[in-house]
């Protein structure tokens, strides 16, 4: 008698990711692993940044451009876990040039890794469809360059930007030093009751649990790139079986109120039209 087993990792037995993060950033992998899902596994495969000097508009063109090749290879690692989708852990390449470069961005390494792509900014657009939020405040660690960039994207999809604050950091790595308490204050900066929402949108910069703390105190939708990349792709039914967003119920009111059926953008998003397209169900445990 021949006995079948089904062949599934031990502890990635719903899905595994392959997370791609620069070699600077610290805070993509613990925030991944503290949103945690039971069966579903995030793999780290990192971006050899070799310069992280961000303090100027020439600086910050630099560094995207020296991780041309490093994604790749990062690619090329993890997937030799065997893993099932990719994670992008930097926004920094997704945000740029509007939603076509997007797109671009996006089906480069689709095509190259042979399977699905997200990211935060994905996450992000997948969150303020979701809520029908269409006027939101941005906080970025960022240089103005990079800002415009996001503001770009936004206006891409439709959704307008009343306020942004950049930090400015100087480099990639001091990206996570931010303090709680700086966040904090410019979080309160941003708010006002003429915006739906506030968005963190880099993967470096420490918000998930302050996030989290904000929205009882803002009384609006406050959300993290991190938080909404890890979402989109764990609870979107075309993506796999996704799992009980109840374990999330302490990171925002995004992974409460996934426990019901919404609008979002589905597996494959495409353009701004199929925002409102796709029923969102998370049936899972």
């Amino acid at each position: 008698m021949v006995i079948q087993l089904n062949m599934t990792d031990g502890l990635g037995w719903r899905k595994k990711f392959g997370v791609l993060a620069p070699s600077t950033n610290t805070i993509v992998e613990p925030d991944f692993h503290a949103m945690g899902v039971r069966g579903v596994t995030s793999h780290m495969s990192r971006i050899h940044v070799r310069n992280q000097d961000l303090s100027s508009h020439e600086k910050m063109v630099r560094l995207l451009d020296q991780l041309g090749d490093e994604i790749l290879f990062a690619i090329d690692r993890v997937m030799t876990a065997g893993v099932d989708y990719v994670i992008m852990g930097m926004s920094a390449e997704i945000f740029w040039e509007g939603l076509e470069g997007k797109k671009t961005f996006v089906k480069r390494l689709e095509d190259y890794a042979g399977l699905k792509v997200a990211s935060g900014p994905i996450g992000c657009q997948a969150t303020l469809a979701s809520f029908k939020v269409n006027k939101i405040g941005v906080l970025t660690p960022c240089q103005p360059v990079a800002d415009k960039m996001v503001c770009w994207f936004f206006n891409d999809i439709g959704v307008e930007v009343l306020r942004l604050k950049g930090l400015r950091c100087p480099t990639a790595l001091s990206i996570a030093e931010v303090s709680e308490d700086k966040l904090r204050y410019h979080l309160q900066e941003l708010d006002g009751d003429d915006m739906e929402a506030i968005m963190q949108v880099r993967t470096n910069l420490s918000i998930l649990r302050l996030a989290d703390e904000a929205e009882r105190w803002i009384d609006r939708q406050t959300c993290d790139c991190n938080q909404c990349g890890h979402l989109v792709v764990c609870v979107t039914p075309e993506r796999h079986p996704g799992s009980s967003v109840g374990v999330w119920k302490t990171f925002t009111r995004i992974f409460i109120r996934s426990n019901n059926s919404f609008n979002v953008v589905p597996a494959d998003i495409t353009d701004n039209s199929t925002l409102n397209n796709a029923e969102f169900t998370s049936a899972f445990f």
